[in-house]
């Protein structure tokens, strides 16, 4: 019988991965960014060359050091080799005899993001965008997803039946919905100013857009509402640590939403375990790395507690 080579096995693999038949760890079916993360390593791989019979930790580390030399940045590699690590596990879970990624050590970095504060987002809600077509709505959009946090896929499920998914308890208004990537119900407190976009909006955004289209938008309306602050941005390629200034309108996207929530909450003093449940992050250290307020903005948003104002006796 003819020993099947290893990308004839992780073609295989990736099939059953696509079709259900192979679910995740948790038991859920995998999600269209994953499969597409696999399509990508599976590409890079036949690239980079085939194993043969010498599929060992010395292989995957020519690859990793062959995607150094393409100039590749380190989230991109981590991301890649994190795929190759679950995919050898994957074969030996299924009784393949190929080599179980166990050597792999792949690290990210944590590269410049932004977040809008309270009075930006308060500009943005004053902008005029009466001569600017669409933008009202991406504007209208943007501010109720930095007062949810919810990822792309729950937001544009939110948007379509605001109003379904409201909840009424102990005299306060929540939304309560299925998230799509983790399966889990989470229940966020509608913000006065998430009530305010809908009732103007009479809870109607109009029709499906898609994350790409929403991430052009976002940066456009940002060079429209004038966050020009100049961001040094860094990042490794290739080995190399490479910097760059960029405007933060530049920088907006779908997940600024988010960080903004998180960081916002967090400045006002919600309780971080509070704010972990609406975000979906399972340890205080990752939610930490989430937030992007400086170290004078945190001691700003505690200098008025009890404990800075004590008298010692």
């Amino acid at each position: 019988m003819k020993v099947k080579s290893f990308f004839q096995l992780f073609d295989a693999t990736y099939e059953r991965m696509k079709s259900g038949d192979l679910l995740t760890p948790s038991g859920n079916i995998y999600r269209d960014i994953s499969l597409c993360n696999y399509r990508f390593l599976r590409v890079n791989l036949e690239r980079y060359g085939s194993p043969g019979d010498t599929l060992d930790a010395e292989w995957c580390e020519g690859f990793r050091k062959w995607m150094l030399s393409r100039g590749k940045a380190k989230n991109t590699i981590s991301t890649k080799m994190g795929c190759l690590k679950s995919m050898l596990t994957k074969l030996n879970d299924s009784g393949e005899r190929v080599y179980d990624g166990s050597d792999i050590i792949n690290s990210a970095e944590t590269t410049t993001h932004v977040y809008v504060t309270r009075a930006e987002i308060i500009r943005l809600m004053e902008l005029d965008l009466r001569h600017v077509p669409g933008y009202e709505r991406i504007r209208d959009v943007f501010v109720l997803h930095c007062y949810v946090g919810l990822r792309f896929t729950d937001l544009i499920k939110l948007l379509q039946h605001p109003q379904r998914y409201l909840r009424q308890e102990a005299g306060s208004t929540f939304f309560e919905l299925l998230t799509n990537k983790t399966g889990e119900v989470v229940t966020i407190p509608v913000a006065a100013m998430a009530q305010r976009v809908m009732e103007k909006r009479g809870y109607d955004f109009g029709g499906r857009f898609s994350y790409s289209f929403y991430n052009r938008a976002l940066k456009r309306l940002g060079q429209i509402a004038g966050f020009n602050d100049e961001i040094v941005c860094t990042r490794t390629n290739g080995g190399r640590r490479v910097s760059r200034i960029m405007k933060k309108y530049e920088l907006l996207s779908s997940h600024t939403a988010r960080r903004s929530f998180a960081t916002n909450a967090f400045l006002a003093g919600v309780p971080v375990i509070g704010i972990m449940q609406i975000t979906g992050h399972k340890s205080q250290a990752n939610f930490m790395r989430y937030i992007r307020c400086s170290s004078m903005e945190s001691a700003i948003s505690i200098a008025g507690h009890e404990f800075f104002s004590l008298t010692p006796r």
